[in-house]
């Protein structure tokens, strides 16, 4: 709740909004769950790739070729591509 927030607006907020102590215990569960279940992006793409092999390597060259043209070097790329 923001402290611009209206009489009625925060009225609302205390009907329906969590309590303090709700939001304490969500997020000390979810940086707990995060502790736990913390991976490298690298070991998470390579779990995926073992799941289904076929798919997500097709899925995987989508992503580097959007990540490929929506970079600057790839705009790059593309302008130089466009030229010659």
């Amino acid at each position: 709740m923001t402290d611009e927030a209206t009489p009625h607006e925060r009225a609302a907020w205390d009907a329906v909004g969590p309590d303090e102590a709700s939001v304490q215990r969500m997020e000390s569960v979810v940086l707990a769950a995060h502790a736990v279940q913390h991976r490298s992006l690298a070991a998470e793409w390579l779990e995926l790739l073992r799941a289904r092999p076929l798919t997500n390597t097709l899925l995987f060259a989508a992503a580097a070729a959007v990540l490929l043209l929506a970079t600057p070097l790839g705009a790059l790329f593309a302008l130089v591509a466009l030229r010659s």
